[in-house]
């Protein structure tokens, strides 16, 4: 099973400037399932997941992230917050 390289060090600034191409390997793992291969495709997003909330930072900010992973926000967003620490 492939995981994706997040590093449990990395501040939310480091991941930001990192997850555009996390977010590109994401979803080119999640293309090379196959149909059938559903509980592989849960397992890989679980892993991920649980990957990106145990990362140490509140957790709104781990959901922005989670977010924009799976299309559901936008990649300025992510960014503005980043610009806004110190």
């Amino acid at each position: 099973m492939y995981d994706l390289k997040i590093n449990p060090n990395w501040s939310f600034k480091d991941i930001v400037n990192e997850i555009k191409a996390l977010k590109l390997e994401y979803e080119g793992v999640l293309t090379s399932f196959y149909y059938f291969d559903l509980h592989e495709v849960v397992i890989f997003k679980r892993k991920t997941r649980n990957a990106i909330y145990s990362l140490n930072f509140p957790e709104w900010k781990k959901d922005k992230l989670w977010n924009y992973m799976n299309g559901f926000d936008f990649f300025s967003s992510l960014r503005g917050i980043a610009e806004r620490e110190k």
